[in-house]
């Protein structure tokens, strides 16, 4: 598995597996390059294949940018990120699908998803959701990956709540050792559409 776990599967993260026994470790050694080599660097290993969960935020609209996939988009209607989203792709040139999510379907969504989740608490559950629809709209149109801008705003400050803390150093290392159980969460919740995020 993956050093940090993103890509779900038996065993520990960062260890190589064989018959059940670690037998290895995964510790890939990269090259020494600037913030914005390394996310351009990262966003081509991962557009291969695939579609872009776009919100229209700064962190998915970078990625679509790179990316130079199709992007979908869920809301519900009238929704702030169908909106930011269809003119984040309008002014790119991106194509982009929109999905409306009704109410009546998140209340069955639940279910699914607090039976999928490690850790079910009412921020979890409202991340999971959105990440529920996304892969169920990626599932049913054929694609098993899906691209996001997930865990930007732990690795860059992008929180407001990070404007008015005492300790940004403390805030910034708390939320960033939160990552791996945000990546569980969300790898669980997109492979119930058999879907895998990265």
């Amino acid at each position: 598995r993956d050093r940090l776990g993103i890509v779900p599967g038996p065993g520990h993260a960062g260890k190589i597996n064989c018959d059940g026994d670690a037998i290895g470790d995964v510790y890939p050694r990269y090259p020494v390059m600037d913030l914005e080599t390394a996310i351009c660097e990262a966003v081509r290993l991962r557009s291969s294949q695939g579609v872009v969960a776009l919100s229209g935020g700064v962190d998915s609209t970078l990625v679509a940018t790179l990316a130079r996939l199709p992007c979908l988009a869920v809301g519900l209607e009238g929704s702030h990120d169908l909106e930011r989203a269809s003119r984040a792709a309008d002014l790119l040139g991106l194509d982009c699908t929109l999905f409306t999510i009704r109410t009546g379907d998140v209340e069955s969504a639940l279910v699914r998803i607090l039976g999928a989740i490690p850790r079910k608490s009412p921020v979890d559950a409202a991340i999971a959701t959105t990440q529920f629809f996304i892969a169920r709209a990626a599932g049913d149109r054929g694609y098993d990956r899906v691209l996001t801008g997930q865990g930007a705003d732990e690795l860059f400050g992008g929180y407001a709540r990070y404007l008015t803390t005492r300790d940004i150093e403390s805030q910034l290392g708390g939320d960033f050792a939160t990552l791996g159980a945000q990546a569980e969460r969300d790898q669980a919740v997109a492979a119930l559409h058999g879907v895998l995020l990265s």
